[in-house]
């Protein structure tokens, strides 16, 4: 699954790291409603924009090792 953040609307009154923890949260809580403890999750989180930043992320673990404080 391929999953673009936009920046929050000039109207929110999220500053960017904010943003950015609330639409963790969110995917996370989405993504994993549905799959069992004992499932494998990877991620892998680009900058589209810098393409020369590296990717950071984490290798596959089980769902159960996985929440947003992870991330």
């Amino acid at each position: 699954m391929e999953v673009s953040l936009n920046p929050p609307p000039e109207t929110s009154l999220h500053d960017p790291v904010t943003h950015f923890v609330d639409s963790v949260n969110n995917l996370c809580d989405h993504v994993l409603e549905n799959v069992g403890d004992a499932e494998m999750v990877g991620i892998i989180i680009q900058n589209e924009v810098n393409q020369s930043d590296k990717p950071i992320g984490f290798n596959f673990r089980r769902t159960d090792q996985l929440s947003p404080d992870v991330i």
